[in-house]
């Protein structure tokens, strides 16, 4: 009786062991060209989950993380991001320079994302990378030319009425990759936090479907089948 009580419990933990790490995958890419699509979602038994998505194109390279929950109701799975990584912005009324907006961007620490040996660690330094787009708009909204170099710190004069700044990541018009930033006024510092370097996900248009070891993955540029490995 305890030889089969003690079996009993040991196979319970295995089950309950290999429920907190499902984690599904999908890699395309060819050796004669190098370009290749590297997908992988973990769900754990905790109902959280991590997502990774690695776009090579030979010449660079766009890496999309998120983590969070996730639900599931039937056969569909739904992620929802954690509030920590999703962008914050704050607003303030002191003036750095006379007549100058001045707008600070800081990247998030890549390392808390997923393994901490995986990505680059952050310097903590202000940037404005080269894969960012940035749209400047007035209140009539009416686009406005801003020139801004990639530096840490966008100063725009006060007196071009600047009062929405889009900003897109990477180079794309796609919303998931997508900040908007409404200007008070009399504000004259905007700072950015939370934002990596890489593109973070908020699924708002994708659908991930389950079944059996598979999990079919359908966003607006695609569909992927994942194997759970």
């Amino acid at each position: 009786m305890k030889t089969k009580l003690i079996l009993f419990i040991l196979y319970i933990v295995a089950i309950q062991l290999q429920a907190q790490n499902n984690t599904y995958h999908y890699y395309s890419g060819s050796t004669s060209d190098g370009f290749s699509q590297d997908v992988q979602l973990t769900l754990n038994a905790d109902q959280s989950f991590s997502y990774k998505f690695t776009d090579d194109q030979v010449c660079y390279e766009t890496i999309t993380l998120s983590y969070g929950n996730y639900t599931q109701k039937g056969d569909s799975i739904y992620l929802r991001p954690s509030n920590q990584i999703k962008p914050k912005v704050s607003f303030k009324k002191e003036s750095l320079k006379k007549g100058i907006l001045t707008v600070f961007f800081n990247r998030a620490n890549e390392k808390t994302f997923f393994k901490e040996d995986e990505y680059f660690y952050d310097s903590g330094e202000q940037e404005f990378t080269a894969g960012r787009q940035l749209f400047f708009y007035d209140a009539k909204n009416n686009k406005i030319e801003v020139d801004y170099n990639y530096g840490g710190i966008l100063e725009i004069p006060k007196r071009l009425g600047v009062v929405r700044i889009e900003m897109y990541i990477p180079n794309t018009n796609h919303k998931d990759n997508y900040l908007e930033i409404n200007i008070p006024q009399n504000t004259e510092q905007v700072v950015i936090d939370r934002l990596s370097r890489y593109a973070i996900i908020d699924f708002a248009r994708y659908s991930f479907a389950l079944h059996k070891n598979t999990l079919k993955m359908k966003y607006p540029w695609g569909e992927y089948k994942l194997k759970k490995e």
